[in-house]
C-alpha cells in the first residue's frame, strides 16, 4: 500500500497509474454493458422457445382444427 501512494505521488508513475485507472474503468464498462446485453439475449431466447411451441402445437394439429370447422360450417349450413 505504502509503494502504490509513493508510486501515485511520484512524477514517474503518474502516466501509469492514470492508464491503469482508465482501462479498468473500460473493462468495468464493457464487462457490465456485456453482461447485460447477454442476459437480455436470454430471455428473449426463451420467450421465442415458448410462443414457437404455442403456436406449434396448433399446427400440428392443423388438419384436426380444419375438419372440425369444415363440420360446424356443414351443420350450420344444413340448419
Amino acid at each position: 500500500m505504502k509503494k502504490i501512494k509513493e508510486c501515485i505521488k511520484s512524477d514517474k508513475g503518474s502516466v501509469t497509474t492514470v492508464v491503469l485507472v482508465t482501462m479498468l474503468f473500460f473493462v468495468v464498462i464493457l464487462s457490465t454493458a456485456y453482461m447485460v446485453t447477454a442476459t437480455l439475449r436470454k430471455s428473449q431466447l426463451k420467450s421465442e422457445i415458448a410462443i414457437r411451441n404455442t403456436y406449434e402445437k396448433d399446427f400440428d394439429r392443423i388438419n384436426e382444427i380444419l375438419d372440425s370447422i369444415e363440420r360446424k360450417d356443414r351443420r350450420s349450413n344444413n340448419t
